[in-house]
Parts: C-alpha cells; structure tokens; sequence
C-alpha cells in the first residue's frame, strides 16, 4: 500500500503544499496513473495558470476560480484540485513529491473587540489514488 504524507511552507498570503507519495516495490505502477484531490476552504485558491507551469503533473479545478475576489464576494462551497502525478518513468519503490501553489483570499474584516486578528482556515488531507491506464502499456 502507498503512503501520502502532506506539509505546508508558508509566506503571507502566497504559500506551498508539498505532498509526498511512497509507493513501496509491491506496488505494481507500471500501468497505472497517480492523483491526488485537493479540498480547498473558499479561503484558498489555485492558480491554474501557475499549476501549468508545474513539471511533473496536470491539474484541472472545479469550483471558484476567480483570483482577484476576497472570500466573502465567492461562493461557500469549496473547491477541489485534481492533481495527476506523470508516472511514465517511475519504478517501485519510489517517492513522488508534488509542490502545490496556493494563495489566500482577502479574508472577512475581524471585529475589533475579539482577541484573534485573523481567521484560522484548515486545509483538508489530501486523498490520493492510483486508476489504471491501460493505454499506456
């Protein structure tokens, strides 16, 4: 069974989730395409013009994409990211290590008399799953 393992690296509003797969050598990837889902917070967006700059995997997004609004001017439902890892040249045992930009959205102005300055906004475990690709043979 392969593992994920998923960190965060943060800068202001610009940050990185870095998600690590191991695939051990009973796993038989050979055939096989890796993806990784991403559940984002209405908070959190992807760029999918930066995604496409990104070696290694594809991306496709469903949900808000609009860059330029602050979080209360989107909808609250969230968005899901859909990463698929290029495993063309991959043998088991292998470690897979996909970088994710992310940005943070202008967030609800915060009442002045609460303590906290800012809202606490948590990212989901990212789910991966391997799916057959038998036309790559």
């Amino acid at each position: 069974m392969a593992t994920l393992s998923s960190s965060t690296s943060s800068q202001g509003f610009h940050f990185t989730v870095s998600t690590t797969i191991s695939i051990p050598v009973t796993l038989d990837i050979s055939h096989s395409r890796l993806h990784v889902v991403y559940d984002l917070d209405p908070h959190v967006y992807a760029d999918l013009y930066e995604l496409a700059q990104r070696p290694g995997y594809s991306s496709f997004l469903w949900g808000t994409s609009d860059l330029e609004k602050p979080v209360f001017a989107v909808p609250s439902n969230n968005s899901v990211l859909l990463l698929t890892a290029d495993t063309s040249r991959l043998v088991a045992p292998a470690n897979i290590t996909l970088d994710v930009p992310l940005h943070a959205r202008y967030g609800r102005p915060v009442a002045s008399r609460t303590t906290d300055a800012f809202y606490r906004i948590t990212l989901e475990k990212p789910l991966g799953f391997l799916t057959s690709d038998l036309h790559r043979a």
